[in-house]
């Protein structure tokens, strides 16, 4: 789950989560197989627009924090559109009320990873790296771990067997956790992290929009 934003200008971030959330707000026309220019009807945005704004969110708030804790923090901005209606739909979430721009992204069978349980296993990456000779570096800061079976501490941390953990190491990027990052600091936000992980198996629900459906902790 490479986050390939990063290595984007954040303003073209901005511009991508903009873009995604017009889709998912603004009716459109499409014209029926088969038919002519003649035929196009409106039609309104659906479940896969508004996970694919749902995806392009997470990318812009990622990439801020990302980039607000970096050594020197860069100058950037959340804009101020999808901060309103990040606050109205956590004002709402605080108050019960589920609105359709979360019910409507609800799909059934297994969900894949979500944004909670990725940025989990992020720490256990970033972990493994730190406990790699050359050590973790991440936006100027360098942390070396001395753990000599970085993968049977973490498969034991987070309840899973060795190969899980070999497998999150090609498929995940390491967290970027912000603030000041020393060895102790790692080792306990990783801990944390496992502990989060671990305490919702076996058949938990993980990811964010099963758990506004019901499905959670």
């Amino acid at each position: 789950m490479t986050d390939h934003s990063e290595e984007l200008p954040f303003s073209i971030v901005v511009e991508r989560a903009q873009a995604s959330l017009r889709r998912a707000t603004e009716p459109r026309y499409e014209v029926p197989e088969g038919k002519g220019m003649g035929s196009a009807v409106l039609v309104d945005p659906g479940p896969d627009e508004l996970r694919q704004w749902w995806a392009a969110a997470a990318a812009l708030f990622r990439q801020y924090a990302r980039r607000r804790s970096a050594n020197p923090p860069e100058d950037v901005a959340i804009p101020a559109n999808m901060a309103l209606l990040i606050a109205t739909l956590a004002g709402d979430l605080s108050l019960g009320r589920l609105s359709a721009a979360l019910t409507d992204v609800t799909a059934t069978g297994r969900p894949p990873i979500g944004e909670l349980e990725a940025a989990d296993i992020g720490m256990a990456v970033a972990y493994r790296r730190a406990a790699s000779p050359i050590g973790l570096v991440l936006d100027g800061r360098h942390v070396i771990i001395e753990d000599l079976a970085p993968i049977k501490t973490l498969s034991r941390w987070f309840r899973v067997d060795r190969r899980t953990v070999q497998q999150w190491l090609q498929d995940f990027e390491p967290a970027c956790p912000p603030g000041p990052l020393t060895p102790e600091i790692l080792t306990s936000l990783t801990r944390k992290a496992a502990a989060r992980y671990s305490a919702d198996r076996p058949g938990k629900i993980r990811a964010s929009r099963d758990a506004i459906g019901g499905g959670g902790n």
